[in-house]
């Protein structure tokens, strides 16, 4: 074992070298293209308060992550608000998570433990992204971090307390400065949020474990600190079970306590028994599926890392295995609400500890029998070498590289998808007049990249109380389009206005009567549209060219139309054919009409050379397809045209039919 230390410390250099290099690496990963991505709609729940601050309140209804929001505002304030700086923060403390994962494994289990983690974590594609974006689960799972550091030495993991000459402090074995600074550490953890709290089950179950090995021992105490916090944890688990014993105890919280935090003390057991009952296990394969997939070649050595941690470290071993496991659990199978991939960050670093445990013991047997300096510091590099192999670092570079919005990361790491407003509002941004009105399906997206007011397009809500969809009261004493006779006289009473359309244009929340009037009434701007977002814009003083009865825009992204219906009469003997207004067709069968589940392809009309100018397309439809009655008509982009160019977008305004 001295072998060992004496080669830790000669090797200190190197090891703060390789340390060094992780946290510049890191940094320049998590910071490239940073502001390429659109913001998010959870991210401007930092931004639009930080953007606004002093003249609108920091503090809502929504006060989760309120520390991430005060890191934010200085550098808005100093440089510019933009995507970038929104981001920033989490990309400085993810990186500085690199050498404070480094500080943990070292004070725990020595420097190598500290060392591979550091590695893992560098390129782990999983904190990559959440160090890209402006949220506050990074900040979170930061100063998680440093609250175990601390925390750790407050429970005296290391046996490693030296008394002070006071009875309460050497009877707890730590100090007040300790307490206080975990206090203070506990404090802007929830500020980050409040699953922070869940440590005080880590602690619960620290002390609870430590008795019970102690009762095998020799020295079996009582009344020792951990026996007592162990009879406390026990007594809460009846009342956490006991029907009886939960209500009376509910009821006497909510005396002093918000309704919200009584229920992170006493969880509801009646509800956790309803969602055991219908899918016991889908919150904990959420959480499985970030392990299994971020470090999918090296996530089986996490298990065995906390079986040797265990039996090498003894307390540590048991500290970090309770760290992430009694949390992972506990949002497993207890608090399953909500339940997403990003609440794992938080105790993601402690896993990634416990697959350092196992490089390290390679490291440690390989000592023991080679005293050679070179030969050590070659396996130290080829072990190295080897994680940064095994690790999601290729993913990792080509997520920050590659310019393109949709699902950047698996969804098994992160279920939000980031569609291109910048595209179609930095286009229409120096088009609009002072006078023009500017509805949208989303609001946060124009009211920030425009920076003005914006007319909010639904007509319908879920109401979370009868769970069903239901259709937004009407307002005449303001401009909205909140219902079909509100958009009739915006529109009416506007020379011009602008519709910026995505996803909720074509689902529940929008009146198809509105949604038909906008198509009628109103352009598709081809050219400033994407696969994302469709712009309509409306001018009175022009004259309109075309009336559309359709605005479908298709795309490699999104290939597929919905199914329209058309009913007709018995056409036998006659010919049938499709008339079809479409736009930015440049070659034959880049798109296809699917007929009662037949693809044809559609010719052009002329030449290869149309330009992708809105044409009309007449073709023959076959006779043994149609059918009396109702059929089925959708739009498909034909994929297999890719080569020609990934970013080709075809539009269809109207379909007719006609025979003779």
């Amino acid at each position: 074992m001295k072998k060992v230390q004496k080669f830790l410390t000669a090797n200190v250099n190197l090891i703060t070298v390789i340390l060094l290099c992780c946290c510049v690496a890191g940094f320049f990963i998590r910071v490239t293209n940073l502001n390429f991505l659109t913001l998010w709609v959870d991210e401007f729940v930092h931004v639009n308060r930080a953007r606004h601050f002093p003249a609108h309140p920091l503090l809502t209804n929504d006060n989760n992550g309120i520390l991430y929001t005060i890191f934010i505002i200085p550098l808005f304030k100093l440089f510019e608000v933009n995507e970038f700086w929104a981001r920033f923060p989490s990309v400085v403390l993810g990186t500085l998570s690199i050498p404070l994962i480094y500080l943990f494994g070292k004070k725990y289990f020595n420097k190598y433990v500290g060392l591979f983690a550091a590695i893992l974590l560098t390129f782990s594609q999983y904190h990559i992204f959440w160090s890209r974006i402006a949220r506050n689960y990074v900040i979170f799972s930061f100063f998680f971090l440093l609250l175990a550091y601390f925390l750790g030495k407050c429970l005296n993991v290391k046996d490693d307390f030296k008394p002070s000459g006071r009875r309460l402090f050497d009877y707890l074995h730590c100090t007040p400065l300790s307490i206080g600074l975990v206090l203070l550490l506990l404090i802007l953890s929830v500020l980050s949020h409040q699953l922070a709290l869940l440590v005080v089950y880590v602690i619960g179950f620290y002390h609870f474990v430590t008795f019970l090995i102690s009762l095998f021992g020799k020295k079996r105490n009582f009344l020792s600190v951990n026996a007592i916090i162990a009879y406390i944890f026990t007594i809460y688990g009846l009342i956490l079970f006991v029907p009886a014993f939960q209500e009376f105890v509910r009821g006497f919280l909510a005396m002093f306590l918000p309704s919200g935090i009584v229920e992170w003390v006493i969880p509801k057991f009646e509800r956790i028994l309803q969602l055991t009952k219908e899918k016991p296990f889908e919150v904990f394969n959420i959480y499985w599926g970030v392990v299994k997939t971020d470090y999918s070649s090296l996530y089986l050595l996490g298990l065995l890392g906390a079986v040797l941690g265990v039996l090498r470290f003894k307390n540590a071993g048991w500290y970090n295995l309770l760290l992430f496991a009694v949390p992972f659990l506990l949002m497993s199978f207890l608090f399953r609400e909500p339940s997403l991939p990003r609440y794992l960050i938080y105790v993601y670093p402690f896993y990634l500890c416990a697959i350092a445990l196992v490089f390290s013991e390679l490291v440690f047997w390989f000592n023991r029998y080679v005293e050679h300096k070179q030969a050590r510091n070659a396996l130290l590099l080829m072990l190295i070498v080897s994680i940064v192999a095994f690790s999601p670092a290729k993913s990792s570079w080509a997520m920050v590289t590659r310019k393109a919005h949709g699902q950047v990361v698996p969804k098994e790491l992160s279920v939000w998808y980031f569609p291109d407003w910048k595209f179609a509002l930095k286009k229409i941004g120096p088009m609009l007049k002072d006078e023009d009105v500017v509805l949208s399906t989303m609001s946060l997206y124009p009211n920030f990249y425009l920076n003005r007011d914006v007319v909010f397009f639904r007509q319908r809500y879920y109401n979370t109380k009868s769970h069903a969809y239901e259709n937004l009261l009407p307002d005449t004493t303001t401009s909205n389009a909140s219902s079909v006779e509100a958009l009739v006289r915006l529109y009416s009473s506007s020379k011009s206005g602008w519709l910026l359309a995505d996803y909720y244009f074509n689902n529940v929340m929008t009146d198809p009567a509105a949604r038909d009037f906008v198509i009628r009434n109103s352009d598709l701007m081809y050219s400033l549209s994407n696969e994302y977002v469709k712009v309509f814009h409306w001018d009175h003083s022009q004259p309109r060219r075309h009336v559309n009865t359709m605005a479908e825009l298709l795309t490699q992204a999104f290939p597929a139309t919905f199914e329209y219906s058309i009913n007709l009469p018995d056409l036998s003997g006659k010919t049938v054919e499709i008339i079809l207004e479409a736009e930015g067709m440049r070659y034959d069968n880049e798109l296809l009409v699917v007929f009662n589940n037949r693809a044809m392809g559609v010719p052009l009309k002329s030449s290869r050379n149309q330009g992708g100018g809105r044409q009309t397309f007449v073709f023959a439809l076959p006779a043994n397809l149609v059918k009396v009655g109702e059929n089925k008509v959708h739009f498909a982009y034909n994929t297999n045209e890719y080569r020609y160019n990934k970013n080709a977008k075809v539009a269809v305004y109207s379909l007719n039919m006609q025979w003779r």
